[in-house]
């Protein structure tokens, strides 16, 4: 079974109540919708590096989570 990815997105989202309860229960969904799925995080986790955009650049540049277009030019030093 295939994981809706925007619904489990939607469900992370949840994680970041400062409400603790909103969030353990935001986890909780998120592990039965994985379960149901026949998946496991790691199996989820694979799955979306699969899917990063290249175009933000490697984890080893210092900005590859900002979009090009935010990017502010490098000065040099």
């Amino acid at each position: 079974m295939i994981i809706d990815r925007e619904r489990l997105l939607k469900i992370l989202r949840l994680t970041e109540s400062n409400h603790d309860g909103e969030a353990i229960a935001a986890m909780r969904m998120a592990n039965k919708l994985i379960r149901s799925a026949g998946k496991t995080w790691e199996d989820v986790v694979s799955g979306f590096a699969a899917r990063a955009p290249m175009s933000y650049g490697s984890p080893a540049s210092s900005d590859y989570r900002t979009p090009p277009s935010k990017r502010r030019p490098k000065t040099e030093p």
